[in-house]
């Protein structure tokens, strides 16, 4: 009996041991490795240019993130600890994705495409929270010195339309630099970010700088047709990105291809409290037409969508520019159709209504520019593993505790029952009369005291017994695995 009793209690420890070890493992997988090997999955393809010492090459490696809206006081109408909770695991989520982001991938440009905070357009200028939420996001997305970061703005950072505030739009701007950019990248392909929520703005001050830079892009020529080089190839051409917060207008229910991961197949129109889903036909004509891109990336919408536009000459390209700020250029000639593929990228946020969250990056190469969509990992699903491999501990502790008591019960009956007959044996071979209770044994020990063991088993454990002892199990594995998330959520 006293060798079972061993055996039972090594087996628990050995389970107790076997269940830190597991939750460190899974810790480490599901707050590290899981994050690391999202990006490692989609790394960006190697320089094509070799960088020699104390020379600058243009930038090849673009990396678009939309959306990451740093949930905020305005964000969500929830308890003050619930919507403190999402905050903490949301900045926790992105500061960790774009940390493994620039270690492994190193881009030369990064491009926020707008909406970087979620109430910024609410803030009053004479209160400190429009301050803290600016240093949050810089805590949470750093800016660095070797490399381009490039930001327009979004819908929840100034408004739109007829809602934006010229001194929203001006703090902004002082925030994050020029909202509207011309970045030439490597192998003569050009990078065109345009604020465009700043151009359905009624105002002329909030809309100058958009309007400047359209006005004096000049777009390179199309590309030479086959039937002009005598049926040869073309030889590899430049190439233009556009940047807008807002998806351009498209017909209504275009499907955004099979990548999409909501319900809703396509992104329609719709207006509403300071948005609005899609830019007016005529302004994304006017962009279209007036930069003639080959790409074209978009945030807005949370959720990954692709379209192609077609568009003509630049009949309408100047429309939007009043003459006296159109600098004297040669008239633009009217060309065949052409298109461009826009991207809308995905949320970098998993508190934005997805379950994958995600960005794009683009590689500028000799023969053009490289598209590639990324996910990010699934914040939902690793909470869930995380129930799921709980509730497996407690259920695994508990049926060994179970499996303990139900042996030792058996044990116990064994041992009774052999006592019993030996007993009986004993008094049918003695003609003196014997007791039919349990023996008592009387030792000395080592140290020559006396000592009285009964025959008979200690009583059966109870229920709450039972109970206590699978708590003890738990909080054993809890000592252990609690401190080690801490540790992952400050140092990961």
């Amino acid at each position: 009996m006293s060798s079972w009793l061993f055996s039972s209690k090594l087996i628990q420890r050995r389970l107790v041991v076997g269940w830190r070890v597991a939750w460190v493992l899974l810790l480490f997988f599901g707050e590290w490795m899981v994050f690391r090997q999202a990006i490692r999955g989609c790394l960006l393809p190697a320089r094509t240019a070799i960088r020699s010492p104390g020379h600058v090459e243009k930038a090849e490696r673009i990396v678009f993130v939309a959306d990451p809206q740093i949930t905020d006081f305005y964000s969500y109408d929830r308890s003050p600890m619930l919507l403190w909770w999402t905050e903490v695991y949301s900045d926790m989520y992105m500061r960790r994705s774009y940390a493994h982001l620039l270690r492994q991938q190193r881009p030369d440009i990064v491009v926020f495409v707008g909406d970087l905070m979620d109430g910024g357009r609410e803030w009053k200028d004479d209160d400190d929270g429009w301050h803290d939420e600016m240093q949050r996001f810089f805590r949470l997305f750093p800016r660095q010195a070797n490399m381009i970061q490039l930001y327009t703005s979004g819908n929840h950072d100034i408004g739109i339309s007829t809602g934006i505030q010229r001194h929203v739009y001006d703090r902004f701007r002082r925030a994050f630099g020029p909202l509207s950019a011309v970045q030439p990248l490597a192998h003569n392909h050009t990078l065109l970010t345009v604020d465009t929520v700043a151009l359905t703005s009624t105002d002329d001050l909030v809309r100058l700088e958009a309007e400047k830079v359209l006005a004096q892009w000049v777009a390179p020529p199309p590309p030479p047709s086959r039937a002009m080089l005598g049926g040869r190839d073309p030889p590899p051409h430049p190439q233009t990105m556009l940047v807008s917060h807002v998806p351009l207008h498209r017909p209504e229910l275009t499907d955004c291809g099979p990548f999409r991961k909501q319900s809703r197949a396509s992104i329609y129109q719709h207006f509403g409290y300071q948005y609005q889903n899609l830019l007016d036909a005529s302004l994304s004509s006017t962009l279209l037409n007036r930069v003639q891109p080959n790409l074209v990336f978009s945030g807005d919408d949370h959720d990954f969508c692709q379209v192609t536009h077609t568009y003509g000459g630049g009949s309408d390209a100047t429309s939007m520019m009043r003459p006296q700020q159109q600098p004297p250029q040669p008239p633009l000639q009217r060309s065949k159709q052409r298109q461009a593929t826009e991207f809308t990228v995905p949320t970098f946020s998993m508190a934005q209504g997805v379950r994958r969250p995600g960005y794009m990056w683009v590689h500028a190469t000799p023969e053009g520019l490289v598209p590639q969509l990324c996910w990010l990992p699934d914040q939902l699903r690793i909470f869930m593993v995380y129930g799921w491999a709980g509730a497996l501990t407690m259920l695994t502790l508990l049926a060994s505790r179970l499996w303990s008591h139900e042996r030792f019960t058996h044990f116990q009956a064994i041992r009774m029952d052999r006592i019993k007959r030996d007993e009986e044996a004993m008094s049918s071979s003695s003609t003196a009369p014997r007791p039919s209770s349990p023996s008592i044994s009387i030792q000395i020990n080592t140290n020559g005291l006396t000592t009285t063991t009964s025959s008979a088993n200690s009583p059966r454990p109870s229920l709450q017994e039972l109970a206590l002892a699978v708590g003890k199990d738990i909080l054993q594995v809890a000592v252990v695995a609690i401190p080690f998330y801490l540790f992952c959520i400050l140092a990961l």
